[in-house]
């Protein structure tokens, strides 16, 4: 009997103890939080509280989170290369090109490039000089701290004079192409200016009679390839 006597106090003395424990109480704003040691934390609304009140909110009241805008370019210098390759050979050029902003996410690009078409298929030795007139427009956000993706079309009037030729050449040896092109990719910022990666196509339409059209009898027409660009 004493024994189960003395088990009861125990137990009573247990559970009295446990009850006795302190339990914090802190006001965070409209909240009460309860806290009785790490990782035992219970929270709830105050008693009486209305959160329309206690933030001063009207009822249809719908808040709103600005985000910041993109620092978007408004004007810009390009410096690019590309190079690509055709049925007969490749072609390359680098370009200086200055962007202007003309609408949202609009850009025209009028530039200078100067490059050369080669053919490399056979032994036969032609190659050309090119200096030509981009003109593109160009769809993009293009951010100065944002990655965006950009397309690109447009014309490339252009003169050409051959620099290699064999000896039993039939072809007149300069002329006029009006060259259109296409070109997608992306923008990546670097620092306060964007390097741009593409890839692009151009068709070299040269303005010749087809027998003296030294693009479509030995250089090539139609050529795609990778482009690389600085804007600052």
């Amino acid at each position: 009997m004493k024994k189960l006597v003395l088990l009861c106090a125990c137990a009573i003395g247990a559970l009295a103890s446990s009850a006795q424990s302190p339990i914090d109480h802190f006001n965070v704003g409209p909240y009460v939080i309860d806290y009785n040691g790490k990782g035992d934390v219970k929270y709830r609304l105050r008693d009486g509280i209305d959160l329309y009140d206690f933030f001063e909110l009207q009822r249809d009241t719908t808040v709103v989170v600005n985000c910041p805008k993109p620092d978007l370019v408004e004007h810009g210098v390009e410096i690019g290369a590309k190079i690509g390759f055709g049925s007969h050979g490749l072609a390359w050029d680098v370009a200086g090109r200055y962007a202007i902003s003309v609408a949202q996410n609009v850009y025209f690009t009028p530039g200078l490039q100067v490059g050369m078409t080669m053919r490399t298929s056979d032994p036969t030795d032609y190659a050309a000089l090119e200096v030509g007139v981009p003109l593109t427009i160009g769809f993009s956000e293009m951010a100065r701290h944002k990655v965006s993706i950009y397309a690109e079309i447009g014309i490339v009037p252009a003169f050409y004079t051959l620099t290699s030729k064999p000896d039993d050449y039939k072809y007149k040896k300069s002329g006029v192409l009006i060259s259109p092109m296409g070109e997608c990719g992306l923008n990546i910022p670097s620092g306060d200016n964007i390097f741009r990666i593409g890839v692009w196509g151009e068709a070299k339409l040269n303005t010749a009679t087809d027998n003296d059209n030294i693009y479509k009898k030995q250089l090539g027409v139609g050529f795609a390839g990778l482009k690389v660009g600085y804007l600052f």
